[in-house]
């Protein structure tokens, strides 16, 4: 097939150039990212590392698919052997990227074959969950827990996801995690319980969810 409007910029020579060269790397990243399948498959054939990384943060090729929902590219990648638990610079692999931006689909398959959905950011020690708790994407959190996400995991600092939960007020996913067992009692390193945190935000109707589950300050 031919290369399409997104990918004008990228050359019949250019999928040619040697596989291990930067031009060859930064086409085989924007096609990552416009998840143009045709030419990742074209300069995987030409030999180039399928864990190939930009030179920012060292995110992978899977990785930036996943973060721009390129369901796919993210398939195609994974069929050609990337590393599924590749990290980046900031120890984030490609189900954080795809939790984080709400990429159901993406989530789903990385689940499929074989994510660990309680894996962990190596740097802050953030589980997919509390990262969704930041984005309050309960579909996601509803996915993540169905496959075994354990609700009362910390970060490094002592976060659990509904620290996280309430720390952005957000209701639906305080409650969600609530009803799937997550402690109301929780504090973080710092002695904070999730009440006092919640009468902290003056959110009332988190109070109010906390209280009735039993919180104490």
């Amino acid at each position: 097939m031919g290369i399409d409007t997104h990918d004008s910029l990228i050359s019949d020579s250019l999928l040619q150039s040697a596989a291990d060269g930067d031009v060859a790397k930064m086409a085989y990243i924007y096609a990552a990212s416009y998840g143009n399948c045709d030419i990742l498959r074209q300069l995987i054939a030409n030999g180039i590392d399928v864990d190939t990384k930009d030179n920012a943060v060292g995110m992978s090729a899977l990785m930036i698919a996943a973060s721009a929902g390129q369901l796919e590219a993210v398939r195609l990648l994974l069929n050609h052997g990337a590393n599924i638990n590749a990290l980046d610079g900031l120890g984030n692999t490609a189900f954080f990227y795809a939790s984080r931006m709400g990429h159901i689909e993406v989530v789903k398959l990385l689940i499929e074959k074989g994510m660990d959905v309680n894996i962990k950011q190596t740097i802050f020690g953030m589980s997919a969950l509390t990262l969704n708790a930041v984005s309050n994407n309960v579909e996601i959190a509803s996915l993540l827990i169905e496959h075994g996400a354990d609700v009362n995991a910390k970060d490094n600092n002592g976060v659990s996801a509904l620290i996280q939960a309430v720390a952005c007020e957000a209701y639906e996913m305080a409650e969600l995690l609530i009803k799937h067992g997550a402690d109301v009692n929780d504090e973080n390193k710092s002695g904070w319980t999730v009440l006092r945190l919640a009468n902290e935000k003056s959110c009332e109707k988190i109070i109010r969810l906390l209280e009735e589950a039993g919180a104490k300050i």
